[in-house]
């Protein structure tokens, strides 16, 4: 059997996860923010997308294209598609924007970050819920909203993509990060340790909705602070949230894959 170099098979993984090559991580033509970041923020926009409830499916934007239909449907869909496209490109390409100053330097605290992350959200809501296309049609379907818990999910997988890239922001520290919530890590966070090593214990109550409902970021960030208090004073494996994360969503995923 052929041995596969370390280097082209990390090559693969990047560019069919990412669209990058490790080439680019060291390119300092592209190792600036915005391409990488944009890179990891379309990775992250897959990540929920299946959340996201559109005014068209791609079922029904499929059959507006076909020959069948009349020209008018036709342009209807290649317009819905053209902005939806558009409206999530333009989100990844300025996800972290105003992360930076001027001269490329930042120096967050930890409550600065907080506050550049909930501002950011709301951002990506109201670009979400107010967004329409050439025809006046509203990107997302009648009645749904984008909510915080999917722009968190949006913007914290971005940021723990470029961590796990080595490519955060020159002042973003990795114990700024937020830990993305989703329900894998509702699971362990409020498990008493009955079922996962990793598990926090939190003695809140745990969230009634799915993580894609959450729409008041004081709850969201209500269980961000738990979650950091609770590896703090906890006997887990690691003490920076981001770090506690990628150890319990691969546990959890483990014990969903053996049932």
């Amino acid at each position: 059997m052929t041995e596969v170099k370390n280097n082209k098979a990390f090559d693969f993984l990047l560019y069919s996860y990412f669209g990058i090559k490790e080439s680019d991580l060291n390119d300092q033509s592209k190792k600036d923010i915005p391409y990488i970041c944009a890179k990891c923020a379309k990775r992250a926009y897959l990540d929920l997308a299946r959340t996201v409830k559109y005014s068209y499916s791609s079922s029904e934007l499929e059959e507006m294209k076909s020959k069948k239909s009349s020209e008018e449907d036709k342009d209807k869909a290649n317009n819905f598609i053209e902005s939806k496209n558009n409206l999530i490109k333009n989100i990844c390409e300025n996800i972290l924007p105003p992360i930076e100053t001027k001269e490329g330097e930042i120096s967050f605290k930890n409550s600065d970050f907080d506050d550049w992350h909930k501002a950011k959200c709301r951002e990506i809501i109201n670009f979400m819920n107010n967004s329409i296309d050439k025809s006046n049609t509203k990107i997302l379907k009648k009645e749904e909203k984008f909510t915080i818990g999917q722009a968190q999910k949006w913007v914290n997988m971005t940021l723990k993509y470029l961590w796990l890239l080595n490519a955060l922001p020159t002042g973003v520290k990795p114990e700024y990060l937020h830990v993305p919530i989703d329900s894998y890590i509702i699971e362990i966070a409020y498990d008493n340790k009955n079922k996962f090593e990793n598990a926090l214990g939190l003695l809140e109550e745990k969230p009634k909705k799915s993580w894609s409902m959450l729409s008041d970021y004081e709850k969201y960030f209500e269980i961000q602070e738990a979650i950091r208090e609770a590896i703090k004073t906890n006997t887990t494996n690691e003490t920076i949230p981001i770090k506690w994360e990628s150890l319990a969503w691969i546990e959890v995923a483990e014990k969903q894959a053996n049932k």
